[in-house]
């Protein structure tokens, strides 16, 4: 008998699929997809440090290069520009 499982990954728990690009917690390890946890794919491949929203509220860990602070900064930058 062969048992079918597939690793599930993320909060989606969708199984894992190489071609998905995903990112993963510092604190946890866990991995989740971008648009899963509100990013683009071009924000999570700028991403310095990543840390999971569960993991910020638990441990109150805000990187300076995580996803929060880097849509804050380029809040800031794209401030008055037109």
């Amino acid at each position: 008998m062969v048992v079918n499982r597939l690793a599930r990954f993320c909060k989606c728990e969708m199984p894992y699929n190489p071609d998905d690009l995903m990112i993963q917690c510092e604190e946890c390890s866990d991995w989740f997809h971008p648009s899963c946890v509100g990013m683009t794919t071009r924000e999570a491949k700028r991403l310095e440090h990543f840390f999971c929203q569960s993991c910020t509220a638990e441990n109150g860990k805000m990187a300076e290069n995580s996803h929060e602070a880097t849509a804050q900064s380029e809040e800031k930058v794209n401030f008055g520009v037109m």
